[in-house]
């Protein structure tokens, strides 16, 4: 067994006059600053993975809601069959990606739905119609929760949004 020589541990420890090290808080110092960084770097990645999700979330839910709705014919803008097919798309790509669970974005949600005619197919009788469907929110209606640091601040009142625009079937 092996005896430590404790004389020679706590001279290590001591200055070159013999007094023992004074520490001078320059390591709790390095830390804040070095702590303070880091964790902006990861609630600002957090909060731009959370941007990207929605948008991300946004468009597959007016690609399926124009799905949905590009199987009713064009003049069918007031048919309550056709708007409840695109309400339901949209509404269950957002409910299985967790988006529609957060408080105030159901009431904060902008869908549209419209037909457009083709403008480059629109004599008679070729005339071509697209579903055109718009889902969108601004950024500052998207719960605190996901933002714990409001990182990106929306002063324009920019909107994320999907939108997905396909040929109607005759």
């Amino acid at each position: 067994m092996r005896r430590h020589n404790w004389n020679a541990l706590r001279a290590a420890r001591r200055g070159p006059t013999g007094s023992p090290l004074r520490r001078s808080g320059a390591e709790l110092l390095e830390l804040g600053l070095v702590l303070a960084l880091l964790l902006v770097l990861v609630f600002g990645t957090i909060e731009f993975g959370t941007y990207f999700y929605v948008e991300h979330n946004l468009q597959s839910a007016a690609r399926e809601g124009a799905r949905a709705a590009c199987v009713y014919p064009h003049d069918a803008a007031n048919d309550p069959l056709a708007f409840a097919a695109y309400t339901d798309a949209y509404r269950k790509v957002l409910s299985q990606s967790s988006l529609w669970n957060w408080s105030g974005f159901q009431t904060a949600l902008q869908p549209s739905l419209e037909w457009v005619e083709d403008p480059l197919h629109n004599t008679p009788p070729n005339v071509q119609y697209y579903a055109k469907v718009t889902v969108a929110i601004t950024w500052d209606k998207i719960p605190s929760g996901m933002r714990p640091m409001r990182v990106i601040t929306n002063p324009q009142n920019v909107t994320l949004k999907g939108a997905a625009m396909l040929r109607v079937e005759q």
